[in-house]
């Protein structure tokens, strides 16, 4: 799967006064390394790609919302110890109060991202140098080197953009 357009025939859609307008699709995967959805994955970190790629008008959230619950509703297991695990895990994953969902920059920046956050305006405020202030909490205490180095979303191996959603009592161990 790779970057392209959010059109039937994944093309810019030469029809509009100017093609480069043509809305992106973007592949994402979410990343959840502390979500115990199944007991049998052991230490493995939680990484669901998503089927088909997401608009830049998609919300954050519209990619969560359920998703921690059905996984673990995939995954269930008849060990009633195992059940109140990914329970805890699905409510810590899952709620905008008990968990963290950031994104990485190409220069390692960790940016905290609100849920409600459109694909267009993560990219929009991921991006650096800029003239106003940063529009996303920047998690990383040290300063930049430079302010005039670019930065921006870092799209990894395959132009996929990784959502990272970590339980707010683990964040800080990071």
């Amino acid at each position: 799967m790779c970057l392209g357009f959010d059109t039937g025939n994944g093309r810019a859609n030469l029809s509009l006064v100017d093609p480069t307008m043509t809305p992106i699709a973007i592949p994402v995967y979410i990343v959840a390394p502390y979500f115990h959805g199944d007991p049998g994955r052991g230490n493995k970190f939680f990484r669901h790609r998503e089927e088909h790629p997401v608009s830049e008008n998609d919300t954050i959230e519209s990619l969560l919302g359920g998703l921690f619950v059905s996984v673990a509703m995939a995954e269930r297991t008849t060990f009633s110890s195992y059940e109140q695990e990914t329970l805890r895990s699905v409510a810590a994953h899952s709620s905008p109060s008990s968990s963290v969902v950031y994104i990485q920059t190409f220069r390692g920046r960790f940016l905290i991202v609100p849920r409600e956050t459109t694909f267009k305006e993560l990219f929009a405020g991921a991006r650096w140098p800029r003239d106003g202030p940063l529009a996303f909490e920047d998690a990383r205490e040290t300063p930049r080197k430079r302010d005039f180095e670019v930065d921006g979303v870092v799209l990894g191996h395959g132009w996929f953009i990784e959502v990272w959603v970590i339980p707010k009592d683990k964040w800080k161990l990071q």
